[in-house]
């Protein structure tokens, strides 16, 4: 347990008791935000990984979940060890709405053609990826030349198959773009 995550746990956990319908929602969902005073816009996914890791998923403490946040150009807005702060920034921008805010759900509607263009959300998915498959490339080659060991034969990150989507943010702001 990482007591700098503890608190997230005993929250999740509690809002979970307290609505357990949530437990059989469909993966794959979204929700559109506003980002906090100085944040781009762009999406925060929610990823489980598929795939086993060693040593390495100390450098996650989310293991076997990411979180992933990047902006309209697909470029990160936290590095990937930052969890933590990522997190915060999930429960500032989230925290005590409970319904969805109108103009923001109209402008997605407006981007996203309704949902049925959906190209630009899948090229920000993919950038995500590819942000962690460098993440475990360059983890790969810290170990090679650490003192600790690594195991080449270990099934590494390479691409979106690696990853299941459990659910997205779409990071708008009230005006348009």
């Amino acid at each position: 347990m990482d007591l700098g995550l503890e608190d997230y746990r005993r929250d999740l956990s509690k809002y979970l008791k307290e609505n357990p319908i949530l437990e059989k929602v469909p993966r794959g969902l979204q929700a559109i935000v506003s980002p906090d005073k100085g944040m781009p816009e762009g999406t925060i996914f929610v990823l489980k990984q598929l795939t086993s890791k060693n040593k390495q998923t100390l450098r996650n403490r989310l293991y076997p979940y990411v979180v992933v946040y990047v902006d309209q150009d697909g470029n990160l807005v936290y590095p990937i060890t930052e969890a933590k702060r990522l997190l915060e920034h999930i429960r500032l921008i989230t925290k005590g709405k409970k319904e969805p805010q109108e103009n923001l759900v109209q402008r997605f509607r407006q981007l996203s053609k309704d949902g049925a263009e959906m190209r630009h959300y899948s090229g920000l998915l993919e950038a995500a990826i590819k942000h962690l498959v460098e993440e475990d490339q360059q983890s790969t080659l810290g170990a090679l030349f650490g003192t600790g060991g690594v195991n080449l034969f270990d099934k590494k990150v390479e691409n979106l198959d690696d990853f299941e989507l459990i659910c997205f943010f779409v990071v708008l702001a009230e005006g348009e773009r």
